[in-house]
């Protein structure tokens, strides 16, 4: 994402034939690093977004509703008090840095005309937005950089503001072909960096395409004559065609166009592999880009929270299943204690108080093997008998209430195993919002929102194929949409699949009155089945199905969770069925 000095000559480019002269009507913070203006100019309305986020730091014209705290912050705040209702008056990019001036004329509180600039660094990990006032001193900043952290300039309230060290760099738009020539040659090292040493608001990427335009290895170390004259030439007419502003804003995805690869103001020869978008503004691509970014950005983080939340709840119920199966182990001697405890009684006559331990027939056993007995020699043969039994009551407790949450322990695991499985498999945020929701009303995230019972929740559709044979099926993306699918969608009639004992999606055959479903549809549901399941990289899966009918749903069971019976069993390997897949999906 190169948002370099041509990127942002660009955006100025296009601020400079909108917004310029024009009336700041409102500012709002959206987020913590970045401001929304609302800007009226010539009958238009103009919303310039500006972020100084580490990983998307950029400003540009947008189109796109970002949301207005009910409270603002305090840099929100001060931005109200010396720019609202102010007038842009000049837009400045010094020495094609990643630097944007915009000052502002505006009515102070006493009634006084007077101008603050609002300076934008785009700059990566350091970018910034801060305002100044007619001296140069800094009124306040979005990310405040007090002289501990940074030894060469402060940006705090009441400091001097003091550009970015220049690095020895010099402006790309002023610089001669002989003096480039010059600098080129003295630079050691691989051609591309050397551009990058020696000129501002250069990227990687731009520095590439300026030595492939030369037809040059970007990462040769030789300075030949003849290369050093085509490098000029085309660094020439790179910043001749930036400064005629002669741009042709350009996305580019991957060939099959599910990820954004990068973007800039040019068409570029590194990426000519690739689809591309082009757009009439460089606001527009940028726009289209970095929001489409920002959906998947988010996406990922909602995946990974939820994943770790899930990890580790899976990872407390393996402890307690463990630590049950610990107990339901040591309560294995209740029916030993029960033995002991008749066999005392049955030779009370004989027995006195006293012997730690007696050997007894075993009259429950075909052989009648003796069994050796230890005692309390403190207790009478009655107390003994007792104090066995006792034991064999408690453990006989134990055991039902262990065996109990043993069962519940499992069902959680193999509930949250399938909670886990519909996360890693999501593929829109949508989805990922469905699973949250799930898992606030099954108590696993606590919710400060209150869930109204009448509001109607959303649901995402489910996938959609069709079968050689012409007949509907349907896959759940989710518990919930799996429930959904089974229990609302589904006829009684309809043909119900799901991997046998393992997390997956509920799979449906629409019958409609088709009749008998044939054995190519019955292979191809399974295999779907199979595919979008926790075993897809498996061989013979076993996939049961059955009617709808046959499936029911228990009071008080998690959601995707069901009963069924009556049911035939498929084996089905996935991957000998991915091309039909693809081929058999509608949506």
């Amino acid at each position: 994402m190169p948002f370099d000095g041509s990127v942002l000559r660009g955006v100025k480019t296009e601020l400079e034939n909108t917004i310029l002269n024009g009336r700041i009507d409102k500012i709002y913070q959206p987020e913590k690093n970045s401001i929304v203006i609302k800007i009226r100019n010539k009958g238009e309305n103009y919303n310039l977004y500006i972020s100084a986020e580490p990983q998307s730091c950029r400003l540009h014209l947008t189109s796109k509703k970002y949301s207005n705290p009910q409270n603002p912050p305090m840099f929100c705040m001060l931005l109200r008090k010396h720019l609202q209702n102010g007038k842009i008056v000049k837009l400045h990019q010094p020495d094609y840095e990643r630097i944007l001036e915009i000052e502002v004329e505006a009515v102070d509180d006493a009634g006084f005309l007077n101008k603050k600039t609002m300076v934008i660094e785009i700059m990566g990990k350091h970018s910034n937005i801060v305002l100044i006032d007619e001296q140069g001193i800094i009124v306040d900043s979005i990310k405040r950089i007090p002289p501990s952290m940074n030894s060469y300039r402060a940006v705090i309230p009441r400091e001097k503001y003091v550009y970015p060290p220049k690095q020895g760099k010099i402006d790309p738009t002023h610089v001669s072909a002989k003096d480039f020539a010059n600098i080129i040659q003295e630079k050691k090292g691989e051609l591309f960096l050397a551009v990058i040493k020696s000129f501002n608001g250069i990227s990687l990427i731009a520095a590439k395409e300026i030595c492939l335009m030369a037809n040059l290895d970007p990462y040769t170390n030789e300075r030949k004559d003849a290369d050093l004259n085509r490098l000029t030439d085309a660094f020439l007419t790179f910043f001749e065609t930036v400064k005629m502003n002669r741009f042709d804003p350009t996305v580019y995805k991957n060939n099959d166009n599910s990820k954004l690869i990068d973007f800039y103001v040019f068409p570029l020869k590194q990426l000519e592999g690739f689809s591309s978008l082009h757009f009439p503004g460089v606001s527009e691509a940028l726009d289209f880009f970095y929001f489409r970014k920002q959906i998947v950005q988010k996406f990922q983080q909602k995946q990974s929270d939820l994943s770790k939340l899930v990890k580790s709840k899976l990872e407390s119920c393996y402890k307690k299943l463990g630590f049950q199966e610990q107990q339901f182990f040591k309560a294995r001697d209740a029916e030993k204690f029960k033995l002991y405890g008749e066999l005392l009684t049955a030779n009370i006559y004989r027995l006195k108080k006293g012997p730690v331990k007696v050997k007894l027939k075993n009259y429950y056993s075909s052989d009648q093997k003796e069994v050796e007995i230890e005692l309390d020699p403190k207790l009478t043969p009655v107390e003994n008998a007792q104090k066995f039994f006792k034991k064999y009551s408690k453990l006989k407790n134990t055991r039902e209430k262990v065996k109990k949450q043993l069962k519940n322990t499992k069902a959680e695991i193999e509930y949250l195993e399938s909670v886990l499985y519909n996360i890693e498999q999501a593929a829109e945020l949508k989805e990922l919002e469905e699973i949250k929701s799930e898992l606030v009303q099954e108590g696993y995230i606590k919710s400060n929102k209150r869930i109204s019972p009448s509001k109607k929740e959303t649901t995402s559709k489910p996938r959609k194929f069709i079968s050689s044979d012409g007949f509907t099926i349907l896959v759940g993306r989710n518990n919930k949409q799996n429930d959904y699918l089974t229990m609302k969608i589904a006829s009684s009639e309809d043909i119900w699949f799901h991997t046998k004992h393992i997390p997956g999606s509920h799979v449906i055959v629409k019958v409609d009155g088709n009749g008998s479903v044939p054995e190519t549809t019955l292979l191809e549901a399974a295999a779907l089945a199979a595919y979008y399941s926790k075993a897809r990289q498996s061989s013979n899966v076993p996939i049961d199905y059955t009617e709808k009918k046959n499936v029911k749903k228990p009071r008080g069971a998690r959601p995707g969770m069901v009963i069924y019976n009556n049911y035939k069993t498929i084996y089905i390997t996935p991957s000998k069925y991915t091309e039909k897949i693809k081929n058999m999906e509608m949506n």
